[in-house]
């Protein structure tokens, strides 16, 4: 008895990757045609050089789907209560739909204590820890099967 052949099917990154980014690009530009043009900002407190390219890349990648990006660089010598403070009015700013903060941070500043003031619903990393416990609880379905999750808001933007 000899077994049938098996077929692999190829996946394709970079198919998903251009289907993603078309998405995202289609539904930013619906948003700004209705009056809402979507902004995103990330929140940065380092001199580390690949954490800066990071977030330059994010930001030439959200501009290509049509998202304003916004770089708060508030410099490697912040304090936890100035990014606090930054994120905080992000969250508060209703021109802003969402929400990263980059790491590394300040020596001193724990991640925790500064994502933790991320409005969960802005909070595209998912760091914040209610964004993380909602998260998971969408990682099961009803007969407790695990399947993707994402943050709330959380859209690709291809970075």
């Amino acid at each position: 008895m000899t077994a049938a052949p098996q077929v692999a099917t190829r996946l394709s990154g970079t198919d998903l990757a251009t289907a993603l980014r078309q998405r995202s690009a289609e539904a930013a530009a619906e948003l700004a045609a209705a009056g809402t043009p979507p902004m995103l900002a990330v929140v940065v407190a380092t001199d580390d050089e690949s954490s800066h390219w990071y977030v330059r890349s994010i930001a030439k990648a959200a501009h290509k789907v049509g998202l304003g990006c916004d770089i708060v660089d508030l410099g490697a010598g912040a304090s936890v209560r100035q990014i606090r403070e930054t994120v905080t009015a992000l969250s508060d700013d209703v021109t802003v739909h969402g929400i990263i903060v980059q790491t590394p941070l300040p020596a001193g500043v724990v991640t925790r204590d500064v994502v933790s003031a991320i409005d969960p619903a802005k909070d595209v990393d998912g760091a914040n820890p209610t964004s993380l416990g909602r998260a998971r609880v969408r990682a099961r379905d009803r007969r407790g099967r695990g399947r993707a999750a994402r943050p709330p808001r959380c859209r690709a933007g291809g970075a």
